[in-house]
């Protein structure tokens, strides 16, 4: 370095100016497209656990309201297995339609 003499000294420092600035740019870049898939990942996770839980609450709410119990599938298992087959598939496309594709 010291056998650079003051101008080829200012043209080196003004080049690693330019590139930590090209660099720094390049990384802002980076973290501003990063950030509306952090929010769109957020959502997609927010909407995912409501659409979770609305699902469960429907499964219970439904296997109670036809007695759909633990002694039914002790007994009945085939029948039990029916039901339960039957209710899931009602909850899903309630929470389907409400929530996933509304």
């Amino acid at each position: 370095m010291k056998a650079l003499c003051g101008n080829k000294m200012a043209t080196l420092f003004e080049y690693q100016k330019v590139k930590s600035y090209q660099i720094f740019k390049n990384l802002i870049a980076r973290l501003l497209e990063a950030l509306p898939t952090h929010k769109f990942n957020c959502y997609h996770a927010y909407i995912d656990k409501q659409a979770e839980e609305m699902f469960f609450r429907l499964v219970k709410q439904f296997s109670e309201k036809e007695n759909v119990t633990e002694k039914l599938k002790a007994e009945n298992q085939m029948i039990w297995v029916q039901k339960m087959n039957n209710i899931r598939s009602r909850a899903t496309e309630i929470v389907n339609h409400d929530i996933i594709y509304n």
